[in-house]
């Protein structure tokens, strides 16, 4: 039998991992992740429905050559990235995947509803324009709803559990500058006539970093490392190839110095993501 101080330590101990494991869920910091998740979610499925109708445009008018698979790597290449990312910062919390809860029914209908304007799409189905926004709001307040009301309900942070930014290690840094140049060239080629083969290196990268996703440069490290500024420099980078897919599947308005611009903005936002903040402030 355990002395009494024993059997006390015990007692304590198993009080203190309880409380842990009842307080283990998200933070503010991650249900704010959370909520900008579901935003790139809605604006992904949003941007993909524009850009690959089928039915909406017309070239005489100023508009591109609808359905037009070309550019379909300017959202899923982001995207893919986004995904993988985010387990890291997952890691990151201690946040661990669970089934879906009540609101799967909604979830369900969302995705749902996206795949049916997809089919009407590829059949050249006409429908109705607002549709595409209508879903995307739908699809953002589904997701959010929940992290929206934990971040109502949390308490603030404490000093040791706010998301800082944080110096990142060498590897992440080469990752997350590699991240911008691979976003910029795919940007300020879309506009030549040579940009399937930038679109086909920008794949090979995405099976390399995927393959190695849990090596110390990979993504999983490099998302549990960023913080709200990589992440910040990660959402522009995002917005950048988003819109850019969108026109240059649905006008003629990107010309080269529209898509050099952009290809400059995402590189230079990474760039410096990368080497902030500097190594001489850590601690």
């Amino acid at each position: 039998m355990p002395s009494p101080e024993a059997a006390a330590e015990l007692l304590r101990s198993h009080g203190e991992m309880r409380e842990r494991v009842e307080h283990l869920g998200p933070s503010r910091s991650y249900a704010l992740l959370t909520v900008w998740g579901a935003l790139a979610l809605a604006v992904y499925m949003a941007a993909f429905l524009l850009s690959f109708s089928l039915t909406a445009g017309d070239p005489a008018a100023g508009g591109g050559e609808t359905g037009n698979g070309l550019y379909s790597n300017m959202l899923v290449f982001p995207f893919l990235l986004f995904g993988a990312l985010v387990r890291g910062a997952q890691e990151r919390f201690s946040i661990r995947s669970r089934a879906a809860g009540s609101g799967w029914v909604a979830k369900g209908l969302v995705l749902g509803a996206f795949v049916l304007l997809l089919v009407l799409n590829l059949f050249g189905v006409d429908y109705p324009w607002l549709l595409n926004p209508m879903l995307a709001v739908a699809v953002f307040i589904t997701l959010a709803y929940e992290p929206l009301q934990q971040l109502s309900r949390a308490p603030a942070s404490s000093v040791e559990e706010r998301w800082a930014n944080q110096p990142l290690s060498p590897a992440v840094r080469w990752m997350t500058a590699l991240i911008g140049v691979t976003s910029a060239v795919l940007l300020a080629t879309s506009s030549e006539s040579w940009y399937a083969y930038a679109s086909l290196v920008s794949m090979l990268f995405l099976v390399a970093v995927l393959l190695g996703w849990r090596a110390p440069w990979g993504l999983l490290r490099t998302g549990f490392e960023w913080g709200p500024l990589h992440w910040g420099a990660f959402g522009v980078t995002m917005s950048i190839l988003f819109l850019m897919g969108v026109l240059l599947s649905r006008t003629l308005w990107v010309t080269t110095p529209v898509s050099i611009a952009a290809g400059a903005v995402a590189l230079l936002v990474m760039l410096a993501a990368s080497v902030l903040p500097a190594r001489s402030k850590a601690r």
